[in-house]
């Protein structure tokens, strides 16, 4: 039976198997350039010692002193041709990873993952109350939401309609806090999301979108992203859907990988997940 350390030496080999693919090619490439420029340094070398020979033997411009000089120069280009090219290579991706991390560095960061006002076995109720929230994606871009007030209350369904732009799709983006309000609140059974962590909000709230979102990695893992329970309450979970059977078809079970989705499940399926 497929299990959990199955699983973790498949992922250890996988991760293993993509590092080695990565520094294969870089060597690769580099051998290959290094191979190119040893070609391009060999064929200065001939076309000098042609032309050497012929100023040699038709003319007497040129000493044989600076002649030797010469071939020996066209031999030395080739290496400092390639320790040259190599170094260049070298640098400038060196000088990509510094322009990634400053760019990085200067990201805007997102607000404490944790903090001590978090609430325990919250929510209870799922009481959703907007109170005159404003938000705009860009500094000095217009309102996506502008005073936006209105209350969901416990069992209560609601739909959000209208044209595109509307701001259907920010009303998420608010209450996950994947982009902070400038004004206003909003609180879920009285307690204000601006004023916790952003693990304990988004760890205990979830919505199911319209197009089904699959994770890279095993059927687990999407559906356990933080491994905080056994497989056989992931596995009750399916049977709860009615997938749990179809599931157990795989091979490997609930660690089946995602990314043959397209093969594996239907739409509809990946919206039961």
């Amino acid at each position: 039976m497929y299990g959990k350390e199955d699983y973790f030496l498949d992922n250890y080999l996988r991760d293993s198997n993509k590092v080695s693919c990565v520094s294969m090619t870089y060597y690769a490439v580099n051998t290959w350039f290094l191979g190119v420029q040893d070609y391009i340094g060999c064929f200065i070398a001939i076309v000098n010692i042609i032309a050497v020979y012929f100023v040699a033997v038709y003319t007497d411009l040129v000493s044989s002193v600076l002649l030797s000089l010469s071939v020996l120069s066209s031999y030395n280009l080739t290496m400092d041709m390639s320790f040259i090219g190599l170094n260049f290579v070298r640098i400038e991706n060196q000088m990509k990873l510094i322009k990634s991390a400053m760019e990085m560095a200067e990201m805007e960061t997102e607000a404490e993952l944790e903090t001590e006002n978090d609430p325990q076995n919250w929510p209870a109720n799922g009481n959703i109350k907007f109170d005159k929230v404003i938000m705009r994606y860009k500094k000095g871009a217009r309102n996506a939401l502008d005073g936006v007030s209105f209350e969901v209350n416990e069992n209560q369904k609601a739909g959000v309609q209208g044209r595109s732009g509307s701001g259907k799709s920010s009303v998420i983006n608010t209450l996950f806090r994947l982009y902070e309000i400038s004004e206003g609140t909003i609180s879920i059974d009285g307690v204000d999301v601006g004023e916790i962590g952003l693990h304990t909000l988004r760890e205990n709230i979830s919505y199911l979108p319209q197009t089904p979102f699959v994770m890279t990695g095993t059927i687990r893992q999407n559906l356990d992203p933080y491994m905080k329970h056994s497989d056989e309450v992931v596995k009750e979970a399916l049977r709860d859907v009615q997938l749990l059977e179809y599931v157990n078809t795989f091979e490997k079970g609930i660690y089946a990988e995602m990314s043959q989705s397209q093969v594996l499940f239907s739409m509809g399926q990946k919206q039961l997940l």
